[in-house]
């Protein structure tokens, strides 16, 4: 399906760090964004960028959180958006702005073959300062299609824990617009309910928000509430 955003945010816990060490006391969450780039997606992407800078906030007032963002889209052939070589963290200059910026420039040109399994298997599988062995790793997914890539759910969460060691250091939550999961997505072609996303998202323990009448910053900051808890 072409319409559709798919927002993704990856949580780890480990020893030993790629990225640069935190202050001390400080606990680590890596965040991966996934944001399809596929379809008719202009105004839920302009919806999301306007809304970015509240979580970024929420982030601000929780200093020792020491975060660190990136973004891919669901289209697996293409290269990382944001945050593979260069790091985006709280010592980056106007990180909200640089994230709405991204976004507006992803477009709606990709894949109409929406992934997130692979996309996600393919990049965090090479050296990259974003991955870091000793933080918190949170998938949050956002999107109106349902999961279409060559993985199945079960090899996806193996992926996971080959990759963290455990699905307790794993989170995976969604943002998503399917016909059984709000009386304002009827039109949508796909169902929730025993699928593919409905699997991980519930083995990880995650969060699941309505992407069909969305308030992008009582989500966000749902969104930042349930990654503090973890991280605790």
């Amino acid at each position: 399906m072409k319409n559709s955003i798919f927002f993704a945010v990856a949580i780890f816990i480990g020893s030993t760090s790629l990225g640069s060490a935190a202050p001390s006391g400080k606990q680590k969450v890596d965040i991966l964004w996934v944001v399809d780039d596929s379809g008719s997606m202009s105004a839920n992407q302009k919806a999301l960028a306007s809304s970015i800078d509240s979580l970024f906030k929420a982030f601000t007032a929780s200093p020792l959180v020491d975060w660190q963002m990136a973004m891919i889209s669901t289209d697996a052939d293409a290269a990382p958006q944001l945050g593979f070589t260069t790091v985006v963290n709280n010592q980056t200059p106007d990180p909200a702005g640089l994230l709405a910026a991204t976004l507006q420039k992803l477009g709606t040109n990709g894949s109409a073959t929406e992934q997130t399994f692979d996309p996600i298997s393919i990049h965090l599988s090479k050296p990259t300062p974003f991955l870091r062995s000793d933080a918190l790793l949170a998938v949050v997914l956002v999107s109106d299609a349902e999961e279409q890539s060559k993985q199945t759910a079960d090899a996806f969460l193996q992926y996971l824990v080959g990759l963290k060691g455990g699905m307790n250091l794993v989170s995976f939550s969604g943002v998503l617009a399917a016909m059984d999961l709000d009386s304002q997505c009827p039109n949508e072609g796909w169902k929730y309910a025993g699928s593919a996303l409905e699997k991980v998202i519930t083995q990880t323990d995650g969060r699941l928000y309505s992407l069909c009448a969305p308030s992008w910053p009582a989500t966000l900051s749902d969104i930042h509430t349930d990654i503090v808890r973890r991280l605790r």
